[in-house]
Order: C-alpha cells, then structure tokens, then sequence
C-alpha cells in the first residue's frame, strides 16, 4: 500500500507529459478547424451564430501556437530558467521507485558491502514481481571491494595507533555482501520466471579500500558520498576483544545531481561519476558470487 502513491503519481506524471500534450492540441486545433468550417459553411456557421465562434477560433489557434512554445520552452531548461527540481537532491529510493513507472530500471553501484543500497533493489524486484507495470528490464551491477587479500581499511586497531589486518573481520564482511547478493539473485529469479521482465544482476570486487560511495541511476542521476574510513567500532560486535576501524557513511559530505535539472553542473558531474564507475567496472574482478542473468 506505501507504494501507491508512488506508482500513481509515475502514472499521472506520465500521463501529463505524453496524453495531456496531444489532447491539448488537438482540442485547440479543433476549435480553430470547426471554426474555420463556420465560415465557408453558412448552415454551421448558421449553427455556431458565426462572428463570435470565429474569433474563439481565431484564438484558439493563438493558443495552440503557444502552447507549443511553451511546451518546448519547459521541456528545455536550458531555454529559460533552471529547474530547482534537485537543488535539494531527491533521495535515491524515490527516483529507483520512479523509474519502475518507465519500461527500464538501472542502477549501478560502488560501496563497501551494499548495505545500503540491498533493500533498495530487494524492494524493487519485490514490486516488480507483485506489478510489473511497463517494466521490461531491470539492470543492476554492485562494485564492492575485494576483502579476500590483507587490508589496512578495514583493519584491527592495536595499541599505540598502529593497524593490522583481521582476516576474521573482512571473512565476515564478505560474507554479508554475499548474503544481500544471494538474496537479490534469489528475487531476481522469482521475478524472471513469473514475468517477462528481464532481470540483469551483476557483481564484481575492486582493488582498493572503501573510501567512498557512488550510486547511479539510469544515465539521470548520480549520488556521492565519503566513508568515515577512521570511525571504530568494536569487534565482535557487543564484545570489545579488539577495536576495528570500520567504514561507515559518513553524516557530511553527500551530494547529488541529476541532469533533468537543467544544469551543466548537474550534467558534468553524472557523466563523471558514470565515466568513473565504468572504468573501475572494466578492471575489476567478477565476484565468486556470480550473477543473476547466468543463473539457471
């Protein structure tokens, strides 16, 4: 039932920005039409009582000419005004939830274990399978860094401020990316084979440490955010038999574009993050836990 609101409002903004424009029109160009027929034809001029129906018509294509500019002018915020659409970014749930009103969901994703992002998509293939709507495809890759060498972040915290690595500690941070990936592979499954949506989910591990998070969707929207790569946490978790430090998002820091805000800003910072993540992808590992699109 939460999720209402959201699918109506996908299918009202759609019918405002595809049906409302051609019926707009075509009820503007009809008036002028049958108009101009009242003049060439005295029985429906006769009819429409002539003069005043004329120039109702006479304005009616006024009308009609521009609402086509202002139609164009608003559907290019580079011919006027900036939209303020994201100058507070909408959250990154909101556009995953809208895009499930088109015909395709993307999303990409760098972090540390997913976390953060497994709910989101959970939700979405659960949607998807309880509605599937337009939706014919959806496409996800995770980026999360490789925990199976020694690492200085994560790592064990000992006296004197000096770090080591805990094999312990990443086995068990591993092991939860490969738990949230084992169940979106799960989902996506169910949906592939109750629908005829087709379902994508890909995983690869990167050489470096957590340092910060980039999330994409689709070629729209991109959202950016640094770890706290110093914050400590104890180990496990409960008893303190040694101190870690974790990464964990950071409260600052966060920042996020989309390019339906008209801005060059916005536009050059989304191609950016996009360029980034696609270079990584391509040097990176695929990840032991496979993908959904080679499941059987």
């Amino acid at each position: 039932m939460a999720d209402s609101p959201v699918r109506v409002s996908g299918i009202i903004r759609y019918i405002r920005n595809t049906v409302e424009p051609v019926v707009t029109r075509c009820i503007l160009l009809g008036i002028f039409l049958l108009g101009l027929a009242a003049q060439i034809f005295n029985p429906i001029g006769d009819a429409l009582q002539g003069s005043a129906f004329t120039a109702g018509a006479l304005l009616s294509l006024v009308a009609y000419v521009l609402y086509d500019a202002i139609k164009d002018l608003a559907d290019d915020p580079r011919g006027g005004q900036a939209s303020t659409r994201f100058a507070n970014p909408t959250s990154r749930a909101d556009l995953i939830k809208e895009s499930e009103t088109g015909r395709a969901v993307d999303v990409r994703f760098l972090g540390y274990t997913g976390e953060s992002i497994f709910d989101l998509m959970r939700g979405t293939l659960m949607r998807l399978y309880d509605s599937p709507g337009r939706v014919q495809s959806v496409t996800f890759r995770m980026l999360t860094p490789d925990l199976s060498n020694p690492m200085k972040i994560p790592s064990k915290l000992n006296s004197g401020e000096t770090l080591s690595d805990d094999p312990e500690f990443r086995r068990y941070a591993e092991a939860k990316t490969e738990d949230y990936a084992s169940h979106l592979l799960l989902f996506a499954r169910r949906l592939r084979d109750r629908t005829q949506v087709q379902v994508s989910l890909q995983f690869r591990i990167y050489p470096g440490i957590p340092a910060f998070q980039v999330c994409l969707i689709g070629d729209n929207a991109a959202f950016f955010a640094f770890y706290d790569i110093a914050r400590k946490t104890e180990f496990p978790y409960g008893r303190p038999d040694r101190i870690l430090l974790d990464p964990l998002l950071s409260r600052g820091g966060r920042a996020g574009w989309d390019i339906r805000d008209g801005t060059q800003k916005s536009e050059h910072m989304v191609k950016e993050c996009s360029d980034f993540f696609e270079s990584l992808w391509k040097i990176s590992d695929d990840a032991p836990w496979g993908e959904a699109s080679n499941a059987p």
